[in-house]
């Protein structure tokens, strides 16, 4: 990052949230930073396997939440655990899918430890870990869920955020700056590590969700969420002109 910050014309991050963390780390670079917030481009609702096939392909029936993370620390699988414990405690039992690689360099032992927390507070029969799956039925999983959970104490700009955005999905977040500047319309937040909180956000979406945003609302997103695909062209082509023109 020092070398980039030293070396590049110009230096683009994510979100406004980073811009902040590279002038802070290299307020001499400050100068050179500009703002990028990426928009997703997502495959078309004909291409995605049906939910009964992802049921059988991925051993769950019913309602459930999607987390869609690498399981890395930072990432904070924990608070959904946590929440699931509170949950079951009520006798109100919820399901949770969790894609992503279960690899992090390092923490070797993360995804072992997690897995053993989970058993410790008895959901592990929830909270169900799928590995890396092709994107096709991330995004199939994605528009069935009741609602996407993003627990992360970081992001840069998150990925998933963007994609339920672009398809009108409800979300739960971690009440980060990122995620207030990625300003999705159907969010709640909660403060990390307030599990009870989480706990009731997860609830609600189970029992208030139809498992699939109404066309309407679909409708809407992807109206809207054009617009944003729109102005991440147009701000990625100032930038390289810019660049081209004081390079030039």
């Amino acid at each position: 990052f020092s070398r980039m910050a030293r070396n590049a014309d110009r230096v683009i991050v994510s979100s406004h949230d980073a811009a902040g963390d590279f002038c802070r780390m290299f307020p001499d670079k400050a100068a050179k930073v500009r703002v990028l917030q990426f928009a997703v481009f997502l495959p078309e609702t004909s291409q995605l396997p049906a939910l009964s096939e992802l049921e059988r392909k991925y051993a769950f029936t019913g309602s459930y939440l999607l987390v869609a993370n690498q399981f890395w620390k930072h990432k904070n699988h924990q608070d959904i655990i946590d929440a699931l414990a509170v949950l079951s405690r009520r006798n109100t039992p919820v399901t949770v899918l969790a894609s992503g690689s279960k690899d992090d360099s390092r923490h070797p032992e993360f995804f072992s430890k997690l897995m053993e927390y989970a058993e410790k507070a008895g959901v592990s029969g929830y909270f169900k870990p799928l590995g890396v799956i092709p994107y096709e039925d991330l995004q199939a999983l994605m528009r069935h869920a009741s609602a996407i959970i993003n627990p992360s104490l970081f992001e840069g700009w998150n990925t998933t955020v963007e994609e339920a955005k672009a398809i009108g999905q409800r979300l739960i977040l971690s009440d980060i700056p990122v995620h207030r500047e990625q300003n999705p319309s159907r969010a709640v937040f909660y403060r990390p590590g307030d599990t009870v909180i989480l706990a009731n956000h997860i609830f609600c979406a189970i029992k208030e969700s139809n498992r699939v945003a109404s066309p309407e609302i679909n409708a809407r997103a992807i109206e809207s969420y054009r617009m944003q695909q729109t102005q991440f062209g147009r701000r990625f082509q100032e930038i390289l002109l810019e660049s081209a023109g004081k390079a030039g």
